[in-house]
């Protein structure tokens, strides 16, 4: 009992606030305007402020308009720039692979000529020890 009674007291205060909130919400909001100031007094403000907005705002949109233009030339110009790189660098790919293959096969030829040189070179010397036997054999 001590418990709820705090509850119901809590309970009529939200209720009695939000009832209150209510009413006022039905009546509107309290507009003041000031008997000196006449609609049609304003027009002429509006309407030249509404222009200078305008063009300012034309202003701003023909400056991002060339600053766009502008943008658009670069791109296309770093795409070419691109384009012609990647063409260079596929080239240049080729070529690397093509003077690597030679590169290989001046390896492999100059090993098979190493080792015909050194097949020569003991067959010099095999011939040379038997033209040394055999002309010891002449002179005895």
């Amino acid at each position: 009992m001590i418990v709820v009674f705090p509850i119901i007291i809590i309970a009529g205060i939200i209720f009695f606030v939000w009832s209150f909130l209510a009413e006022k919400n039905e009546a509107g909001p309290e507009v003041i305007v000031p008997s000196a100031v006449q609609p049609t007094d304003l027009e002429p403000q509006r309407l030249s402020s509404a222009e200078s907005l305008t063009g300012a705002a034309q202003e701003k949109y023909l400056l991002l308009e060339r600053m766009l233009e502008e943008k658009n030339r670069a791109l296309e110009r770093f795409e070419r720039e691109l384009f012609a790189e990647e063409r260079h660098r596929r080239e240049f790919e080729s070529l690397r692979d093509i003077l690597q293959k030679q590169i290989e096969e001046l390896k492999e030829q100059n090993r098979r000529l190493k080792e015909e040189i050194s097949k020569v070179f003991e067959e010099n010397l095999q011939l040379q020890s038997r033209l040394s036997g055999v002309e010891s054999e002449k002179h005895i």
